[in-house]
C-alpha cells in the first residue's frame, strides 16, 4: 500500500503524468486474473468456442463463434447494470446456420461501428454482417477452407485479408464486393493474418511453411521481408530457406503502437519481433503448448491505455497462460476450462479477458475485488482459481523513482529571515 500512498503523493505535486499511476496499477491487476466473482457469460454454444472478439467502440459487446458444423454466431452485452451484485452477460442475438454451414474461424468486428462485423468460416467463404438484422449483407467465396481473417483497423481503406487452404491471400473490398489483390508467396496453407496498426498498407501472414511474411498491398511484386528465427537475413527474394519458427505458425499478434509483433506455432515457441528491424527480440517465454489442429490460436495484448508494461494472454492447452511481454516471465496461470482452452481476447478497456474452450464456455477473468496492488490471490473450493509465479519481489520498481526529498523541495521555503 505504501508504493501506492507514494504513487498518489507524487501525481498529486505535478511529478508524474496523470496517466502514470492507473496504467501502473492496471498492469499489476492483470497479473491478479481469477475467475470473476460477480460477471459471467450465458450458454449459448452446443460446439467448442472457436473465435472472440470484443469490439473497441465501447468495449461493451462481445462477438463469439463456434466449430464444428454448428457455424452459430453470438453477440453479447458486456455492460453490467448499475448496484448489480452479480451478472450474467445476456445473448443479445444469435445466428445458427443461417450465415455458414461449417465451423467458425475467426470474427472481427469492423473496427470504427458496432454495426458490422466479418466472420470466415471452414465453409469457404468469408462474410459481411449487417449487426441489427443480423443478417450476410456480402459474401465471398473460395475454393478452399478459410482459416483466417483480418480487418485494416485504419481509415484509409476498407481491404479484408483471407487466408487458408489456399496457399495465397486475397484482399477482398468491401465497399465494391470484389476481390481486389491476390499475395502469392506462401508454399502451404495460411494460418494467421494481421494488419499493422500504425501502418495501414502493411499485412503480416504465417503459414504452415514455418514463414512469417510482411506485405506491402501498394505493391504486386511479392513480399517485402521474410522474418528469419537466426536474424541472419532480411530480404525475402534471396532468403528463401528462412524460417520465423521449427513449426506451423498460427497466431500473429501486434502490440497497439506496432513496434512489435508476436508469433506463435507448433513448436510451441513464442517469438517477440522488432517491426522497425525486422529482427527476432531472443526473449525466452518458456515451452509454450500449442495443441490446435488446423485452427488459428487467438492471441491478446493488453492496450496501452490498460498497462504500462504489456502482458500477454495465450491459449497452453487447458489453460490460459499470461506473461510480460518483454521480459518473458510467466506471470500467472488461469485454469477453469474442462477442455482445451481455442480463443482468448482481453478487454480493450478494463482489465478483463474473457476465454472460449472445447467445452463450450466462455469464461470472464476479473481481478479479485477490493484487493490492494501488492496482495497475492488465490482461490479455491470452485471451477477456476489462479497460480500466481512469484518473482523475486511481489511488487516491480517505479519506473522513476520519487522520494520524499523531491516532493519536500516543491515546497520548500526559500525566503530568509532578511527578506
Amino acid at each position: 500500500m505504501a508504493d501506492v500512498l507514494r504513487l498518489l503523493a507524487a501525481r498529486e505535486h505535478g511529478l508524474d503524468p496523470p496517466w502514470l499511476l492507473p496504467r501502473l496499477y492496471g498492469g499489476r491487476m492483470f497479473a491478479q486474473l481469477e475467475l470473476s466473482r460477480v460477471k459471467d457469460c450465458a450458454r449459448l454454444h452446443h460446439r467448442p468456442v472457436t473465435a472472440l472478439d470484443v469490439e473497441c467502440q465501447a468495449g461493451r459487446y462481445l462477438l463469439s463463434g463456434s466449430g464444428d458444423n454448428d457455424g452459430a454466431i453470438g453477440i453479447y452485452d458486456l455492460l453490467r447494470p448499475v448496484g448489480a451484485a452479480t451478472f450474467t452477460c445476456p445473448v443479445i442475438a444469435s445466428s445458427h446456420n443461417h450465415g455458414h454451414t461449417h465451423g467458425i474461424s475467426t470474427v472481427q468486428w469492423y473496427p470504427h461501428d458496432t454495426g458490422m462485423f466479418t466472420s470466415s468460416s471452414l465453409d469457404r467463404s468469408l462474410s459481411v454482417w449487417d449487426t441489427n438484422q443480423l443478417c450476410v449483407v456480402e459474401r465471398f467465396k473460395f475454393t478452399e477452407a478459410v482459416y483466417t481473417h483480418s480487418m485494416a483497423s485504419s481509415g484509409t481503406h476498407c481491404l479484408t485479408a483471407a487466408g487458408g487452404g489456399e496457399c495465397k491471400i486475397t484482399l477482398c473490398d468491401i465497399n465494391s464486393g470484389s476481390q481486389t489483390h491476390i499475395l502469392r508467396g506462401h508454399r502451404k496453407p495460411v494460418m494467421a493474418l494481421k494488419w499493422c496498426p500504425s501502418r495501414d498498407h502493411i499485412l503480416t501472414s504465417g503459414s504452415q511453411d514455418n514463414k512469417i511474411l510482411f506485405w506491402d498491398i501498394r505493391k504486386g511484386s511479392g513480399p517485402l521481408f521474410d522474418l528469419d528465427q537466426h536474424n541472419g537475413g532480411g530480404m525475402a527474394q534471396s532468403t528463401s530457406a528462412l524460417s520465423a519458427h521449427n513449426g506451423h505458425v498460427v497466431g500473429l499478434c501486434f502490440t497497439s503502437d506496432g513496434l512489435f509483433l508476436l508469433s506463435v506455432a507448433t513448436d510451441n515457441h513464442l517469438r517477440l519481433w522488432d517491426t522497425c528491424t525486422l529482427k527476432n527480440s531472443l526473449i525466452n517465454y518458456g515451452r509454450v503448448p500449442i495443441s490446435l489442429v488446423q485452427q488459428t490460436c487467438q492471441l491478446s495484448i493488453t492496450s496501452s491505455l490498460c498497462s504500462l508494461t504489456p502482458t500477454l494472454a495465450v491459449p497452453t492447452g487447458n489453460d490460459v497462460s499470461l506473461f510480460e511481454l518483454f521480459t518473458g516471465k510467466k506471470v500467472a496461470i488461469l485454469k477453469g476450462h474442462y477442455g482445451k482452452v481455442t480463443s482468448c481476447i482481453l478487454h480493450p478497456f478494463e482489465q478483463e479477458l474473457y476465454s472460449g474452450g472445447s467445452d463450450r464456455n466462455i469464461l470472464c477473468w476479473t481481478p479479485p475485488p477490493h484487493t490492494t496492488c501488492e496482495s497475492q490471490v488465490s482461490r479455491g473450493g470452485g471451477r477456476g482459481y489462479l497460480i500466481i509465479i512469484k518473482g523475486p519481489s511481489s511488487s516491480p520498481p517505479h519506473p522513476k523513482t520519487q522520494d520524499s526529498s523531491r516532493i519536500a523541495a516543491v515546497y520548500s521555503d526559500t525566503w530568509s529571515d532578511e527578506d
